[in-house]
């Protein structure tokens, strides 16, 4: 698509700013009036949205100074990002102009006209590297006092602040801390302005935030974003139980399934392989006593009982074994070919029985923590912990975001296109302030307010006549009208005049669930979770400030659990004074530093910050600031409760035993007297 465009009307082209990519702007300037038009409305133009193609189609004369050539100031309002390919008249060089500090306009020659080739390159430098000095641009920069963010003076040090420096040493700029601050930042909905870092950045206070900030869809809509730096899984961290779970089954786990499978065939097969060498020999036998002979005998054999030797005379090898054979109850076969079988049939069942013991004396000693919960659905239901998240992050953020997106969603697609009224009875004396803020409240959501002129003066009651276009009407009852309040709602086409007394918010509250079960439970479950997880947050004065503070409460109060990346746990786990258990929640979160929205200096720093992850530096330094816990071994005693498994199969074993023996008695004696 092309168009035609006037300088003054340029601005209209910003309708496709978030349409389109960089458009290609081709501006003719015929003569000088049109540079001083173009120059003027550009003013407040963002210069980095289209690629710029200039033709300049006059020549200054000697009485005119020559802006195509040696343009004074910055008259196109250029940025460190603005991408301008510049043509003067009767030239064959194609320039590129952009600014460094919007002061003045920096030319490169970028390539050649020829009538017989066309343009040829004069460089071979990409977009950046061409770019690639900021002459010492200063950034104004707040910093978190988070895990990888602490400050010693004006040095910001650990990881975050080594990718620092090796920034401006390749590209040539400084960094003046102005701010620390200890929240990330989240928005009040109300009045949508940020807290934190994320304050700092929006309001223009600074340019650039040394922190790790979770990288989010409504962050990404007020800043900009540098390459992710940590990918880290959000786990729920949890104190680790005192008590070791009963392995029940621990003595099958030793072997996986296929391996199990494998002793299985082999114990079932070799009695039937014994059974045809031996009757292919001795054939005065039924079939039924050899093939029961051999698979008691092969059974006796894995479980390390053996087989009586005679005085075996042959080599050196069945002299060894001839040692071992003397303990075994059955008869040794005289016939050479079955002693080789079994032989090769006790070394096997030596080498199993040798591995089964090692991985299973080192499976035992291992103590697996029976937790309450494995997942954080299974957290949710179980009810009985209380939620922390460190304050003004963006998972709180987005945990209350998502439960009053639920919220808003719900009242907008039960009350909307609806005349709703809200009637409050004024015969009782509330306070005035507390009026004040319901009408406030409501005037804040945009709510057309009028006086019901039906409402009688016997009863003294004043009505808010409420068009549902705000999504909010529901968590405004939820938060405002507490149970000294009486209040009834009409909805007049969907719910058919439904009436709800609400003097304890029991009707509404069987109302809201009903509608949500029948009607938005399936379409709204993902959010759902999210309501539920906020009924097990603590209340926001009491969530921590830091990492240190999160764990300290996990340690030392009962049933507190703690949702935070694993990344910023590790940095902290020497300060841990308890041992903690881990639940994942599937989730992933990418941490980046962040910049003001639209930052000329966004994609320099993404280029080299991806250098720095392709050459490996950003391995080497996380490597090297990931803090390496020395765990000291104490070797506890085992219990009674760690060998119950054991106990259970030997009185297991022994109950087995009398019960055959007294059906042995019983048949016996049946067939003694018959």
């Amino acid at each position: 698509m092309t168009a035609d465009v006037h300088f003054k009307k340029l601005w209209r082209t910003l309708k496709y700013y978030h349409q389109v990519t960089q458009p290609i702007t081709v501006v003719i300037i015929p003569d000088f009036e049109a540079y001083l038009e173009f120059a003027d409305a550009v003013k407040a133009y963002p210069m980095s949205f289209p690629v710029w193609f200039i033709l300049f189609l006059y020549t200054s004369d000697n009485s005119t100074y020559d802006h195509c050539r040696e343009p004074i100031g910055n008259p196109f309002n250029l940025t460190f990002d603005t991408q301008m390919l510049v043509l003067c008249n009767n030239e064959t060089i194609l320039r590129e102009w952009y600014s460094v500090k919007g002061e003045t306009v920096k030319i490169f020659d970028l390539a050649e006209w020829r009538d017989d080739k066309g343009f040829i390159p004069l460089t071979n430098l990409s977009l950046y590297e061409r770019r690639k000095d900021m002459e010492g641009v200063v950034l104004r920069a707040v910093a978190a006092k988070s895990l990888f963010s602490t400050i010693d003076g004006n040095q910001v040090a650990t990881m975050y602040g080594k990718v620092l420096e090796e920034l401006m040493s390749s590209l040539n700029f400084t960094v003046k801390i102005v701010s620390q601050i200890n929240e990330h930042g989240i928005q009040n909905r109300q009045t949508l302005i940020w807290t934190g870092v994320m304050g700092k950045i929006v309001s223009g206070r600074a340019d650039f935030a040394v922190a790790d900030m979770s990288l989010t869809s409504l962050r990404k809509r007020y800043v900009d974003f540098t390459l992710p730096l940590i990918v880290s899984r959000i786990n729920l961290y949890i104190k680790e139980p005192g008590i070791c779970g009963v392995k029940w089954i621990g003595y099958f786990q030793t072997f996986n399934s296929r391996t199990w499978a494998t002793i299985i065939i082999l114990i079932a097969t070799v009695p039937l392989l014994l059974f045809f060498m031996k009757s292919y020999r001795d054939q005065s036998r039924s079939a039924m006593d050899l093939i029961s002979e051999n698979f008691i005998c092969i059974w006796g054999i894995f479980c390390q009982q053996a087989l009586i030797g005679i005085n075996i005379k042959f080599i050196t090898i069945f002299k060894l074994i001839g040692i071992l054979i003397k303990l075994f109850p059955l008869e040794f076969p005289k016939n050479l070919s079955l002693r080789v079988a079994y032989i090769t049939i006790f070394l096997t069942a030596m080498l199993i029985m040798a591995h089964y013991s090692a991985a299973l004396i080192c499976f035992l000693t291992v103590c697996i923590r029976v937790l309450p919960f494995q997942t954080l659905e299974e957290f949710i239901d179980d009810g009985t912990y209380k939620l922390i998240m460190l304050r003004g992050t963006a998972d709180y953020e987005s945990t209350c975001f998502e439960r009053l997106k639920l919220c808003q969603t719900i009242a907008f697609e039960i009350f909307q296109s609806n005349n709703v009224t809200i009637l409050i009875p004024t015969n009782k004396i509330y306070p005035i302030s507390t009026v004040d803020q319901i009408r406030l409240c409501m005037l804040s959501h945009v709510l057309p307010l009028e006086r019901n002129q039906n409402a009688t003066s016997s009863t003294n009651i004043f009505s808010l006549n409420l068009l549902c276009q705000s999504a909010d009407i529901l968590l405004t009852f939820c938060i405002l009208f507490t149970e000294q309040f009486l209040f009834e709602i009409y909805c007049l086409s969907s719910i058919r005049n439904y009436v709800a007394d609400c003097s304890n918010f029991a009707g509404l509250g069987i109302w809201i669930r009903y509608h949500i079960i029948s009607l938005f439970q399936a379409q709204h479950e993902a959010k759902l979770f999210y309501v539920k997880l906020m009924k097990l947050m603590k209340d926001e004065s009491e969530l921590p400030r830091n990492l240190e503070e999160g764990f300290m409460q996990v340690c030392n109060e009962k049933n507190v659990a703690f949702m935070v990346l694993s990344a910023r746990k590790k940095s902290v786990e020497k300060e841990i004074p308890c041992k903690l258990s881990s639940i994942t929640t599937e989730r992933i979160d990418n941490l980046a530093m962040i910049l003001s929205k639209n930052n000329p200096y966004t994609g320099i720093i993404n280029y080299h910050l991806q250098k720095f992850l392709d050459n490996g530096m950003i391995m080497r330094l996380r490597e090297t600031y990931s803090p390496q816990l020395a765990e000291n071994k104490i070797y506890k005693p085992v219990y009674l409760f760690n060998i119950v498994p054991i106990l259970a199969i030997l009185c297991g074993g022994f109950i087995i035993s009398i019960m055959i023996m007294i059906i042995e008695k019983i048949h016996y004696r049946s067939r003694k007297k018959f």
